[in-house]
């Protein structure tokens, strides 16, 4: 009964953080959209791809590391070699995407 709660609720968890990846997609598609129509090139468009590039990527952060929550409470109640497995390689993504989201973020500043 318990483990059948925790499911649930990881699978609550994990839908947040697709939901999160998913209005970030559209909100930046939206923006770089309205850019692309008032800049069609330049700097300026260059500029605003830039911090659109930014904000998806923050939106992807935090998505991942909802999926990343409802991973480990998965893992907490059924720790099998695969969900161990899966829950490493989703930090390490998470990882490379902090550090190269990081790095152009510095660059935009």
């Amino acid at each position: 009964m318990a483990d059948e709660i925790v499911k649930y609720l990881s699978t609550i968890v994990e839908f947040v953080g697709i939901a999160i990846i998913l209005v970030g997609f559209f909100i930046s598609l939206i923006k770089w959209l309205i850019n692309f129509i008032r800049h069609l090139e330049g700097p300026e468009f260059y500029k605003y791809t830039q911090e659109t590039r930014g904000r998806l990527g923050l939106y992807l952060m935090l998505g991942l590391e909802f999926m990343i929550a409802s991973d480990i409470i998965l893992t907490a109640i059924s720790p099998t070699p695969e969900n161990l497995i899966l829950v490493g390689s989703l930090v390490l993504i998470r990882i490379a995407i902090g550090y190269f989201l990081g790095r152009d973020l510095k660059e935009l500043s």
